[in-house]
């Protein structure tokens, strides 16, 4: 879910802090409240509308065209313009909301073509039992033997060394700080060789890792952040304190969590060395326009600037950006053009001209378009007579 900020919603209409008098603008306002976290259909007006929430938290599912949608959380009330396709939902059990419209107007009702549901934070495993956590320590070489069992057993190495070897002749070497996470074994059992002293945590426990299995019997070595908690979890072990097995269990749930995070962070580097080259360049680009904003700057001058293809800049953006590379552009200008405006050093002709815009008609649209007030309104600092918009400048960057 995006953020919903003034410039990522502008293509949809615009944010504003203060509910509307619907009485004074011939609106009629229907209070609605939704218990729906789900949706298959969604609404257009041939208007602008309004959406001012009141109670619970929502979500609005938005967008020009039905199978091209995004998603903002509704922290503050939204303008929608006319022929936009929407629908609110509900995060909570209830989200109450005003729906401001002209009156008599029908809304046109699409069908999804497939049901949209919000994505809710969840635990991708959990742990149902801690049947034993001992911190041991052995201060001279030595080999023993374990059983098997059917629970799942967490062994981390604080210091020295240890080298465990499976029946079926499968071994693993743990240096200081390396831990593992064997699988349960019904009928497997495992020698521990310590060839040096040796202070070692082990815990077994009963896991139920859902679709997150590939962390098992695998070698991790633990960043200072993961042994942090784990030394939590070995002083916890010998704690008879109130609430010791509560914060045994808190510290294995961060523990595993930063286990699956780094076994994902390590599958995924080749992946994670194409977005910093992408973030990288996408800084430089953006400083390049930045700089240029005063300039008649084309996507053809950014593309032979950085050798890349038209396309390939507007999946850059598109991804990080979640805009188009020239509505990036349109934007920038057009907040140039009020610091411009606000300075009272050109006229609004010259500004237009300055900023690189093809006529002053073209760059007055364009700011009433996003602004929803006259270039010329701006300088005088009137406000807007029909209430589209009720950000100030300092809200510019929300």
């Amino acid at each position: 879910m995006q953020k919903t900020n003034e410039f990522l919603f502008s293509q949809f209409g615009s944010i504003y802090f203060h509910p509307i008098a619907s009485e004074r603008y011939d609106l009629s306002c229907e209070k609605i409240k939704t218990t729906n976290n789900k949706t298959d259909i969604l609404y257009s007006f041939p208007c602008e509308v309004y959406i001012e929430p009141t109670y619970g938290i929502g979500s609005i599912l938005i967008g020009k065209e039905p199978n091209n949608l995004s998603k903002f959380p509704i922290h503050h009330c939204l303008r929608i313009e006319p022929n936009t396709y929407f629908y609110v939902v509900s995060r909570v059990d209830i989200f109450s909301f005003s729906l401001l419209t002209p009156e008599n107007v029908t809304p046109k009702i699409v069908e999804l073509s497939e049901s949209y549901t919000p994505s809710v934070i969840s635990m991708p495993f959990h742990i149902s039992q801690v049947f034993d956590c001992s911190y041991l320590t052995q201060e001279t070489p030595c080999t023993f033997y374990k059983s098997p069992h059917y629970y799942h057993e967490l062994i981390y190495v604080c210091d020295g060394y240890m080298r465990i070897s499976e029946c079926d002749e499968t071994h693993y070497n743990l240096n200081a700080h390396d831990l593992i996470i064997f699988s349960p074994n019904k009928n497997i059992s495992r020698h521990f060789s310590l060839n040096t002293s040796c202070s070692y945590l082990t815990i077994i426990l009963d896991i139920d890792l859902k679709s997150n299995e590939q962390i098992l019997n695998k070698i991790f070595s633990c960043p200072v952040e993961i042994q942090s908690v784990l030394w939590q979890i070995v002083q916890e072990s010998t704690s008879d304190l109130y609430y010791t097995q509560t914060l045994m269990l808190c510290h294995l749930h961060e523990v595993l969590s930063d286990i699956l995070r780094l076994d994902y962070e390590k599958n995924q580097n080749h992946l994670q060395a194409d977005n910093n080259f992408q973030n990288n360049q996408l800084k430089k680009i953006l400083s390049y326009m930045d700089a240029r904003v005063t300039e008649p700057l084309t996507i053809e001058d950014i593309c032979h600037e950085f050798f890349m293809s038209r396309s390939s800049l507007q999946t850059l953006f598109k991804i990080n950006l979640g805009c188009s590379p020239k509505n990036y552009l349109i934007n920038i200008k057009l907040q140039k053009s009020k610091e411009l405006i606000r300075k009272n050093e050109h006229t609004i002709s010259e500004i237009a001209y300055l900023l690189g815009f093809s006529s002053i008609h073209y760059f007055s649209r364009l700011f009433k378009k996003y602004f929803q007030i006259s270039p010329s309104d701006y300088a005088r600092g009137i406000e807007p007579a029909s209430h589209k918009n009720h950000l100030d400048d300092g809200a510019d960057d929300y």
